[in-house]
This record gives C-alpha cells, sequence and structure tokens, in this order.
C-alpha cells in the first residue's frame, strides 16, 4: 500500500475516534441532564449594598441543578418581600435568607448592633490623620474645653471623655459599605459617626455643647488601658459647670472668680455685706458694751470674716 494512502487512513482513522467520543460525550451529558431536576433561586441582578432592598428590578430567579441548591436559597417571592440586604451581594449571587434582614429593616441603620447608638462629630483631616481613619477603626474621645483653676482663673483643659469606641462611618460610607473604595481615593470626612452606649451619647452631646472634641486613633486589639464603658464622673461635673467659650460667664453657685491681681472685690454696700455676712454664718466675738473695739474685716477667698479687739487704754 503506498505511503500516501496510509496516511488519509491514519487521519480517517483518528477523526472517526474523536467523533465517537464526541457522541458519548452529548449522550452521557443529555442522561445527567434528565436525571437532575432543575430548580429555581433568585440571584442578583447587579451589585447590592447592605441595607437596600431586595426586589424585581435588582435580581431574578434562574433554574441551576438542584444538587447545586443551597438549603436556605429564596425559591419565592415570599421569602424576600419586604426585606433588604444584610450584607453586600454580588451581581450573580445567589440570595439566600440567612442574607436577608427581618420583614421591614431597610437601610445604613441595620448596621447598628441592638441597644446601641451612633452619634456624628465634625472632623477635619487632622482628626481624621488626612484621611486614613476609617469605619471599624477605634479612637479615643478627647474633649478641650475652658476650666477653672485652683485661684478661680480660666484656663483650657483638655481630657479623655471616652476610650476605644468603634468608627461607624465616615461621612456616608460603613464598614460594609461599597462607599469606602471612593473614600480611600481621597475623599475628606468631614464627619465621624461613633458606635457607643446611650449613656455615652448624653455625655458627648454635652461635651461638644462645652467645648470641642478630638480624635485619637488607636490600634484594634489594644484595648488593654480602655475603659470604654464607664464615664468619668468628675469630667462631668467639670463639664457641667464650666465656660464653653472664651468670655462666658461661669453659671455656677460656688465663689465668684477672683480678678487678675487676685485682689477680692469688697462688698459695694452695707447691705450687701450684712447679706453675705449672714451667708457665710460668720460668728462675730461678743462685744462687752462698756469698752471700746476695734473691728476689722479680713477676706479670706472673697469670704468676710470679722474680728473685734478690745482697745487698751494706753
Amino acid at each position: 500500500m503506498k505511503p500516501k494512502t496510509l496516511v488519509l487512513l491514519a487521519v480517517a482513522t483518528g477523526c472517526g475516534l474523536i467523533a465517537m467520543f464526541g457522541v458519548q460525550q452529548v449522550l452521557v451529558g443529555q442522561q445527567v441532564h434528565e436525571s437532575v431536576p432543575m430548580v429555581k433561586v433568585l440571584v442578583a441582578l447587579e451589585d447590592i449594598d447592605s441595607g437596600v432592598r431586595i426586589t424585581s428590578d435588582n435580581t431574578k430567579f434562574k433554574e441551576v441543578p438542584a444538587n447545586l441548591l443551597q438549603a436556605d436559597s429564596v425559591r419565592t417571592e415570599e421569602q424576600y418581600k419586604n426585606r433588604a440586604a444584610k450584607v453586600p451581594l454580588i451581581a450573580g449571587d445567589v440570595i439566600r435568607k440567612t442574607k436577608l434582614t427581618e420583614p421591614g429593616e431597610y437601610g445604613k441603620s441595620i448596621n447598628i448592633p441592638v441597644g446601641m447608638r451612633v452619634i456624628s462629630i465634625p472632623v477635619n483631616d487632622t482628626h481624621t490623620i488626612s484621611g486614613l481613619l476609617q469605619p471599624k477603626d477605634r479612637v479615643d474621645v478627647l474633649v478641650t474645653f475652658q476650666g477653672r483653676g485652683d485661684r478661680g482663673t480660666k484656663i483650657s483643659k483638655t481630657k479623655t471623655l471616652l476610650e476605644y469606641v468603634e468608627v461607624f462611618s465616615c461621612d456616608d460610607v460603613t464598614a460594609n459599605g461599597h462607599g469606602e473604595k471612593e473614600k480611600t481615593n481621597g475623599t475628606r470626612a468631614k464627619n465621624v459617626a461613633l458606635l457607643v452606649t446611650p449613656e455615652q451619647a448624653n455625655y458627648v452631646i454635652l461635651a461638644l455643647d462645652k467645648g470641642s472634641l478630638s480624635l485619637s486613633w488607636r490600634r484594634r486589639g489594644d484595648d488593654s488601658m480602655a475603659n470604654s464603658n464607664t464615664i468619668d464622673e468628675k469630667l462631668m461635673e467639670e463639664l457641667q459647670g464650666t465656660v464653653g467659650d472664651i468670655g462666658e460667664s461661669v453659671a455656677t453657685n460656688e465663689t465668684p472668680v477672683e480678678s487678675e491681681n487676685h485682689e477680692p472685690a469688697p462688698p459695694t454696700t452695707v447691705a450687701q455685706f450684712l447679706d453675705e455676712t449672714e451667708a457665710q454664718k460668720v460668728d462675730v466675738m461678743p462685744v462687752a458694751a462698756e469698752k471700746p473695739m476695734w473691728s476689722l474685716t479680713i477676706f479670706k477667698k472673697n469670704v468676710p470674716v470679722v474680728h473685734q479687739v478690745e482697745i487698751t487704754e494706753n
């Protein structure tokens, strides 16, 4: 047999074998398709952020082999009606009931733990470490306010208000939000929301009214020195009786602030002097009527104290 004929015969034999294997694969695939039933599951048509409602506009039902079905996959409209995504979903994801909220729960607030509160404070690039601060980071909250020194003069004070507080969001970007990519591309936050207890929220509002707040960034997990659930009662007393801005008067019932030369201001009238003396319960030494006496008034921290000295007959 000629060599050319042998080559043609070999090529024909190879093509036949390939065709035979192809037909077998098609027959096997048909048998598998016929033996495994198909079921409909809900699939995301687009990226869905946490808190966004699940509707027919952003999802659709798609047939998949029953052997690939997850036990908690959404298969009916009733199973996703009036619910939202609990976590971000990517286009093509099979939607599961465990990834959905309870009926009626929508929006970013679903990320707030039960019993906690979120409160926002104004910030700048210094507070956010030039944009490095991100949701889920931990910070200390410091308050700067106008207090009073030992002699009653006004001084600036900075104290730690809260420790190891979780950052809930920077502007509108939360830890579960897709917007975080935009944030890291140079957007500067103007407000930072903190996750706090109801009691802590009240004190943050008080501190904002009495002074200015700053954030101190700290390492995640570095909570060895933190006591984030307690409030410094002494600091709260200072804030409640302090000056909010320079130039304001101190609204307390304590002794008036001394002047710059630290000299007490004497009473302006006799009536005022008598009223202050009675209020301070100054004990006056008994005076014998038949003996002349010198009366000497000494002020101790704006409190008048009257001393009487007998005049000698020299």
